[in-house]
């Protein structure tokens, strides 16, 4: 009797126990996701706003603030501003030359500040794993909240240093309808991209003393597109390592962004006009002979893709210095 008593209070417990811990268990697995159930960001004020991110993001910080030209017309295009590794690149909306340049040409600027979080984030400079999306979403809520809703739609100049210089070659892949031009300076850290971006504009800037195996990557992705017909260009800062000043860099890549403005935008259109490889010039990056596409000797696969004569001549000189 004594143990028929005890099976079943055995038999109870067990029971207890089990009801327990299903209940528990299907309360803990319907707790909502903190990355999935919240709101796309916020603005931190009128002019700056943070994109949160989800779980299959791959960055930690993801910060942008818009300056808009003075001009009374309409903006041409958005100039996205970014530095280094972990850098908050916001100021750079602020700064004279970048300003002056964008009244000049009715260019808005974006200042980024992408950050990746250790054990918690991917390496944001790979735009199509969620960086590059951020990016769009964070154009778009700051174009509606400066009552200019149509810049969310505008071509973009991808300008970046160090890791902001490979999201920019990155982005270039990842939305290649929308990138009138990219610059990457001194950014090694390149993984592959389809061809569908080699016919942006794209300049590769590496320091002649910075890490080898960093100059050897952006030296042979150029390669790797100019073998595909991209216009591509390669340009080497003498005397330079990967920490050198970044004003004579910006110069150059202000006036491609100039011309390529005056090439590829159609009037009243967001569409791109594609620029033709023969139309340009070519330069041998160890001779630093300059001649135009059709009277080029040397390999044609291997040199230099330049916009323009005048642009070709200031190729020459900059790495002659």
């Amino acid at each position: 009797m004594a143990d028929k008593i005890i099976m079943r209070l055995f038999t109870h417990l067990v029971f207890i126990v089990l009801f327990t811990c299903f209940i528990g268990c299907d309360e803990e697995n319907n707790d909502p996701d903190p990355f999935q159930d919240q709101p796309l960001g916020e603005f931190i004020d009128e002019n700056t706003y943070r994109v949160f991110p989800k779980k299959q993001d791959n960055f930690g910080v993801a910060e942008f603030r818009l300056w808009v030209p003075e001009s009374t017309e309409q903006v041409r295009a958005v100039a996205i501003l970014l530095g280094s590794y972990n850098f908050n690149g916001l100021g750079l909306v602020k700064t004279f030359e970048w300003q002056a340049f964008g009244n000049l040409e009715n260019v808005a600027l974006l200042g980024v500040n992408f950050k990746t979080i250790s054990d918690v984030s991917g390496y944001y400079p790979e735009a199509h794993l969620g960086s590059g999306q951020a990016l769009l979403n964070a154009l778009e809520k700051l174009a509606e909240g400066s009552g200019n809703e149509y810049i969310k739609d505008l071509p973009l100049l991808l300008r970046g240093y160090s890791a902001g210089g490979v999201f920019s070659y990155s982005f270039s892949g990842f939305k290649n309808e929308r990138v009138l031009a990219f610059a990457n300076i001194r950014g090694g850290g390149l993984n592959f991209t389809q061809d569908t971006n080699k016919g942006i504009p794209g300049l590769m800037i590496y320091g002649e003393n910075d890490a080898p195996q960093r100059n050897s990557r952006i030296i042979s992705t150029v390669e790797e597109k100019r073998s595909a017909g991209g216009n591509w260009s390669l340009l080497k800062e003498p005397g330079v390592d990967h920490y050198g000043e970044l004003i004579k860099p910006d110069i150059f890549i202000r006036m491609l962004f100039k011309k390529v403005l005056a090439t590829r935008l159609k009037e009243g259109s967001n569409e791109l006009y594609a620029l033709d490889e023969s139309d340009g010039w070519l330069g041998d990056s160890s001779t630093l002979e300059i001649h135009p596409f059709s009277e080029f000797i040397g390999d044609k696969t291997k040199a230099s893709w330049l916009i323009d004569e005048e642009f070709a001549k200031s190729w020459k000189a900059f790495q002659q210095d």
